[in-house]
């Protein structure tokens, strides 16, 4: 029996006798149909509410009440993340020095690697536009993105480049981290601009999607700006960027979701 069928038979109320043999069965194994005759059974013994609670959740539902204007169509974001990964990418590159690591390339690495880049961030920006607008579908998982652009990029880096000696291995890599990690702040900001116009049902995910993808930004600067082709110090330095960015996005936009609930429970 499936969830459905069994919530349908839990729906006719505790004085209907003769649940299913089959409805008992799947109840015992599944905690949510559990948590779901717990519910109905115990629901008439609740009694009434406590004094003024219904005028404290009024209050908590009609403060942030407000009129608000239709998302505009998909495309209009689609190409505003565009615009801001093109923006903080030209900004990058009139610092003095930049594009040193270019000129380092092969015309191979040149295309391929920045058309893996220019091919992830098509997805995560489709993501994010996705995700904007509850009840829209995704033609690939948030999550699965999450895992699979990290294991592409470090795929791509692997065959692309060799490893080197380097003795300055942790110096030079900490000063790539810094400034990827700079850049990638400064797209996340940005980026937060449009997105507070949609209404996103899983801040972490979308945080760790919005961080993705700024740290993409970061790392297509330091693959123009860093000359070092050593493949340990881009996937290590370099690609650290796109992880810790997801990374710290999540964690940043799961906790604000917990304290903004936290505060609404303590005010209902």
């Amino acid at each position: 029996m499936t969830c459905d069928e069994t919530a349908s038979t839990i729906s006719l109320g505790p004085r209907n006798a003769a649940l299913k043999r089959e409805a008992l069965a799947h109840i015992a194994a599944c905690e949510r149909c559990f948590h779901l005759l717990w519910t109905v059974e115990s629901g008439p013994d609740t009694g009434p509410p406590e004094p003024g609670r219904w005028e404290r959740i009024q209050t908590a539902i009609l403060r942030d009440l407000k009129p608000v204007r239709p998302l505009a169509r998909p495309v209009v974001y689609v190409l505003t993340f565009a615009m801001i990964f093109v923006a903080v990418l030209a900004a990058a590159l009139t610092t003095p020095g930049s594009a040193s690591g270019w000129n380092a390339l092969t015309m191979g690495q040149r295309v391929f690697v920045f058309s893996v880049l220019a091919g992830c961030g098509g997805l995560l920006t489709i993501s994010l536009v996705r995700q904007m607008a509850p009840g829209s579908k995704d033609p690939i998982p948030a999550a699965a993105l999450l895992a699979g652009i990290p294991a592409a990029l470090a795929l791509v880096i692997t065959l692309m480049f060799r490893p080197r000696n380097e003795s300055e291995f942790v110096a030079n890599g900490a000063m790539c981290l810094r400034a990827g990690l700079s850049y990638s702040i400064l797209a996340a900001l940005a980026l937060w601009i449009p997105l507070r116009r949609g209404a996103m049902l899983r801040p972490w995910l979308t945080g760790a999607v919005v961080g993705g993808f700024a740290g993409l930004v970061g790392l297509s600067i330091l693959e123009i700006n860093c000359s070092d082709l050593n493949l340990n110090h881009i996937l290590v330095w370099h690609g650290g960027v796109v992880v810790a960015s997801s990374l710290s996005g999540a964690g940043l936009c799961g906790l604000f979701a917990y304290i903004d609930n936290r505060i609404n429970r303590t005010i209902v």
